[in-house]
């Protein structure tokens, strides 16, 4: 049966960048979401240290992004194996 998905080979380590990336940022906001959440229940209001940590987790989320278009620009793969165009948007 042939997969449609990514394969990981010696040029290629892009996938388990994206991989490790997004899982080890799920765990960062689910810890974020309970802290939060916990907090709330506790103390029924928030602080500014509650706004700083929900700011934070958005500014990982974008640089999930952001690696994530950039795994798909080349990120991850040998200088080699990268088309001209390819080569030409990771440098960007």
């Amino acid at each position: 049966m042939a997969s449609n998905g990514v394969i990981i080979t010696p040029e290629n380590h892009g996938p388990w960048i994206n991989v490790i990336t997004w899982i080890l940022l799920l765990v960062a906001c689910l810890a974020t979401a309970v802290k939060v959440f916990s907090k709330w229940f506790l103390h029924r209001a928030f602080q500014y240290d509650d706004a700083h940590i929900i700011a934070s987790m958005l500014i990982a989320i974008g640089h999930g992004v952001a690696l994530s278009v950039q795994v798909a620009s080349g990120l991850g793969r040998t200088w080699s194996s990268l088309s001209m165009e390819n080569a030409l948007r990771f440098q960007k």
